[in-house]
């Protein structure tokens, strides 16, 4: 009973392709074209990059629920709607998968939320959330699939320090570093195994953990940035991502596994994160006989994950263009990956709807094996 609850705590189940990382996962960096290292959009943009506390109004989250689904989703969905999908009869599903001429899967839904508490004031902000998600990626029906469940509860804290050089009455540059930790307690389950045999153990929770025990990571991270702001027309940027942030794993069964990691030494697995380096633009371009009706444009340029060197070097570029209407509805438009993007976003007093699809690239090159995503989100703040 205790490995059933522990599974529970740790590990709602939703999907989530690891292609992205979970905190980059918002309306408008995807609907945008990336996490742009420029862009100041309170707790959508909220890890960005620390350097652009100097820029965010005042803001209180009380609540915040986004899902993403990726990839082949909607398909498996809608089969196990129409109760073309059972546990009962593994073998049946094979030859749905094949019937649907789903030989191969990417699946995946991402679930940030429902903990988003958070303030956002002048140069500082601090956010405690929680993120679920799944990964399945199956290469062919007859090969092994993998499968990650992950769990994560975050408290972040960041701050900057702008400096501001006046040149005559009104022109500035404002120059501002910023830093945020982020300390995380996640739950995660790895298994690689045949579609048959992940059948069996989801009828079987308690098998599931004794031959793939939960991985309980601790987690601190440091994330550096900074921000060069020229009269507020146009800003250059960066961020370096996980500057510093060990693993440490630790099998745990039970609730009692999980205490154990607090109160005496584990057996454990550490490793480092992989460090993640962004620099951007982002220009405010002006609205001239517009501004009647629209109230901002900006256009954003970033070169994603500088010292990855593996894929095609267009595959790193991200560019998007916000229009904001009437100061509530933003209209996002963006390219990532080569692959487009587009979204919308409404403000109506406290709440917040927005939505956006957009494209990733799973493989090194573009066009090679592209993927459709959609997310929406919900948030309350003040």
């Amino acid at each position: 009973m205790k490995k059933i609850v522990t599974l529970l705590i740790l590990l709602p189940v939703y999907l989530y392709s690891f292609s992205d990382s979970s905190s980059n996962i918002s309306v408008y960096n995807k609907g945008l074209g990336g996490a742009h290292t420029g862009m100041a959009y309170g707790f959508n943009t909220f890890f960005n990059n620390p350097a652009l506390f100097s820029l965010y109004e005042e803001d209180v989250s009380f609540f915040r629920f986004g899902t993403n689904i990726k990839g082949d989703t909607l398909d498996i969905l809608n089969m196990y709607l129409g109760n073309e999908l059972s546990l009962e009869n593994p073998a049946l599903i094979l030859s749905k998968l094949k019937e649907k001429e789903l030989d191969s899967l990417l699946v995946g839904l991402n679930l940030s939320g429902p903990i988003n508490i958070g303030k956002i004031s002048r140069n500082w902000g601090w956010e405690l959330s929680n993120i679920s998600d799944l990964f399945i990626k199956l290469p062919s029906i007859a090969s092994n699939a993998e499968v990650i469940i992950r769990e994560d509860v975050m408290f972040s804290l960041g701050v900057s320090f702008p400096f501001k050089v006046m040149f005559g009455d009104s022109f500035f540059i404002e120059f501002s570093p910023g830093i945020m930790s982020r300390t995380t307690f996640r739950g995660e389950v790895n298994i690689d195994s045949g579609l048959l045999d992940i059948f069996n153990y989801a009828k079987d929770i308690n098998n599931l953990l004794s031959v793939y025990p939960v991985k309980f990571s601790p987690l601190f991270a440091v994330d550096l940035g900074y921000m060069i702001n020229i009269y507020n027309l146009f800003t250059l940027s960066g961020v370096i991502k996980d500057l510093y942030t060990p693993i440490l794993k630790y099998n745990a069964t039970s609730l009692d596994d999980v205490v154990a990691v607090f109160t005496k030494s584990s057996q454990t697995v550490g490793s480092l994160l992989y460090r993640e380096i962004n620099i951007g633009l982002a220009i405010n371009i002006p609205r001239g006989p517009l501004s009647v009706v629209v109230s901002d444009i900006d256009f954003y340029f970033d070169y994603f994950d500088l010292l990855q060197f593996e894929r095609n070097i267009l595959l790193h570029l991200g560019a998007g263009l916000d229009v904001e209407l009437l100061n509530k509805i933003h209209l996002l438009g963006g390219l990532n990956q080569g692959l487009l993007s587009l979204g919308l976003n409404v403000d109506v007093g406290s709440l917040e709807v927005g939505f956006s699809m957009y494209g990733t690239e799973e493989g090194t090159e573009p066009g090679s094996n592209s993927v459709f995503n959609f997310i929406l989100s919900v948030g309350i703040s003040l």
